[in-house]
């Protein structure tokens, strides 16, 4: 038996698998085109923050938009509003801009969404780790002044906030005892694999119960613990 990316395979498989299990009527999702197109142009027209690139906005690689297509694509049939997923673990090698990527997608979340008063939370075990991905998207913000017209975005030195909705991204470290009091809509987990103990992750999923299409995205490399 093959074990190369095998996870991964699984993944694509599944997606295969239930485009054609859609066409059942009695099947609860189905695949919106429109939703899983919109979060790629949204990110696309982003720029780039660090490095000398020969374009200045990024452009997604194939795997990128597999797991996009995935996240926000597949709806419930009888609320398309609502994503089918609510928990996404994405584990990459290091330089695989998993930070850019998440960054894009928290700034998705924070303005497109439909979402009143969206809450939008960068977790790690430090506070320095989450602005490895708050900070990219303040700078995407404050490169973009249409953007920030568009949506009424203010970059902040520990927050965006986003006057259309009321919203607001901002980072948030491991100490999960004093992060009670949250109402998020999306909460990005950097580095899972160096969270000793699951409290902040448990904090935050349980604090999802306000939000009718909340998220949980979590991105790390590998780490060295083989079990778990």
């Amino acid at each position: 038996q093959v074990r190369h990316c095998r996870w991964v395979r699984a993944a694509a498989q599944r997606h295969l698998d239930d485009l054609k299990r859609q066409r059942r009527k009695a099947w609860p999702y189905r695949f919106s085109e429109w939703h899983a197109n919109d979060v790629c142009d949204f990110i696309e027209k982003l720029p780039h923050v660090e490095g000398v690139w020969s374009d200045p906005h990024i452009r997604l690689e194939p795997f990128q938009v597999f797991i996009l297509v995935c996240v926000f694509g597949w709806r419930t049939k009888a609320d398309e509003a609502r994503r089918r997923f609510t928990m996404v673990y994405l584990e990459l090698a290091r330089k695989n801009a998993k930070s850019t990527l998440t960054a894009g997608v928290s700034l998705y979340c924070l303005c497109c969404e439909g979402e009143t008063g969206p809450q939008v939370l960068t977790a790690a075990t430090t506070f320095d780790q989450a602005k490895k991905v708050f900070h990219p998207a303040k700078r995407m913000v404050e490169k973009l002044p249409e953007l920030q017209e568009a949506f009424g975005l203010t970059p902040w030195a520990k927050s965006i906030t986003c006057a259309d909705n009321g919203g607001y991204m901002q980072p948030i470290h491991a100490k999960s005892k004093t992060q009670d009091g949250h109402n998020p809509h999306l909460v990005t987990v950097d580095e899972f694999h160096a969270h000793e103990e699951p409290g902040l992750w448990n904090v935050m999923r349980s604090a999802f119960g306000a939000r009718r299409n909340p998220l949980m995205f979590a991105i790390t490399t590998a780490g060295f613990n083989l079990h778990g």
